[in-house]
């Protein structure tokens, strides 16, 4: 498993990133349009952005043979929410704000699997731009997520709360000190 850092290519992470998206959070798309929050979040402009961007950083997971089985995206600045600015007092800090990998490239079976690679990789980012904490936010509701979470070495820390398309959500807030 290879990951790559700041990628040239962001059109296979854009297929990607819908795929996995839409199953990392499955369970929520049910109740809110979530195809179209999926694809509001992961187009070709976006991924350019944060690939351009200084205080971005996106990790892509490739298999040997180049194809892609996940992302993830790390933010290098402030929150402005003041949830998380509420519980995130140490800085510099960093967001993991967006962190999939496929299904079928889970980590049952693998000796090496793809999404603690991934976060590996992301603490590792963080840390070599100088922050000293990460945080990210998890529905309340993906104990999966937060299972994979914790045994990475994330701790609860806070609740933010924002309407998403008209539903009010609350994401435990997860730090981890570096």
């Amino acid at each position: 498993m290879n990951i790559d850092y700041r990628p040239g290519s962001f059109t296979v992470v854009d297929s990607s990133g819908r795929e996995a998206a839409f199953d990392g959070d499955q369970y929520k798309w049910e109740i809110t349009d979530g195809m179209l929050i999926v694809n509001a979040i992961t187009t070709e402009g976006h991924f350019a952005a944060y690939i351009a961007s200084d205080e971005s950083d996106v990790l892509i997971a490739r298999t040997s043979d180049g194809t892609t089985v996940g992302y993830s995206l790390v933010h290098h600045r402030p929150s402005t929410d003041p949830d998380v600015a509420a519980v995130v007092v140490e800085t510099p800090s960093s967001e993991l704000s967006k962190m999939y990998v496929l299904p079928d490239h889970h980590s049952r079976g693998r000796t090496e699997p793809p999404a603690q690679l991934l976060m590996r990789a992301a603490i590792e980012t963080a840390r070599d731009r100088g922050s000293v904490l990460v945080w990210l936010g998890v529905n309340q509701e993906n104990v999966r997520a937060q299972r994979f979470y914790t045994k990475m070495g994330f701790e609860r820390a806070g609740v933010k709360t924002f309407d998403l398309n008209g539903s009010i959500e609350h994401d435990f807030i997860l730090t981890r000190r570096l």
